[in-house]
């Protein structure tokens, strides 16, 4: 059981223990207001991640696509290869986690015959609001615990992509100068 569900007991009891329509208003409109911004930071995680994955599998299309030209000025460096084949590597498992920063995740949302249409409070308005922050609130917290997966992955993604980019980058560097300023 997740927390957001143990929760959900005490937020029913604390909604049923008032009744001013204008707590609920406001209660309402926070709710409304955080499971906009969950969404919204949903959206910005992937961005960022599809970015990374971008850049993981530009350098690998790069790398592969010259591969003839910096392989021969790498020959005899073995300790250069093996830090460049890590590098690439670390380039694929990082766009790989990023991948999965980016794939669908199964949110709680509110249903549609019974959260939205919650036919046992169709008579009373404040009470069908307060059914309705019940409902928001779980999706708040599950985006929440979901955006927290994603953001770990991404940071994740970030550090070994960093990583593989550097142990990359320090492998050419040698060759790339022997090409621009030949001995």
């Amino acid at each position: 059981m997740q927390d957001y569900e143990k929760n959900e007991l005490e937020i029913i009891s604390r909604l049923s223990g008032y009744h001013d329509q204008e707590t609920t208003t406001a209660l309402y409109g926070l709710g409304t207001m955080l499971l906009n911004e969950s969404i919204e930071r949903k959206e910005r995680i992937e961005s960022k991640a599809r970015t990374l994955v971008g850049f993981a599998g530009g350098i690998l299309a790069l790398l592969v696509s010259g591969f003839s030209s910096w392989k021969t000025e790498m020959q005899g460096f073995t300790s250069m290869e093996l830090t460049m084949l890590f590098g690439v590597i670390l380039l694929m498992i990082g766009g790989l986690l990023g991948l999965t920063a980016i794939s669908v995740r199964r949110f709680h949302w509110i249903d549609e015959m019974d959260g939205w249409f919650a036919q046992e409070y169709f008579g009373d308005a404040e009470q069908l609001k307060k059914f309705y922050l019940v409902a928001i609130y779980r999706a708040v917290a599950s985006h929440e615990d979901i955006n927290a997966e994603k953001a770990d992955r991404l940071f994740h993604t970030e550090v070994i992509g960093i990583i593989g980019g550097l142990l990359v980058s320090i492998t050419l560097l040698p060759p790339l100068w022997r090409m621009i300023w030949p001995p």
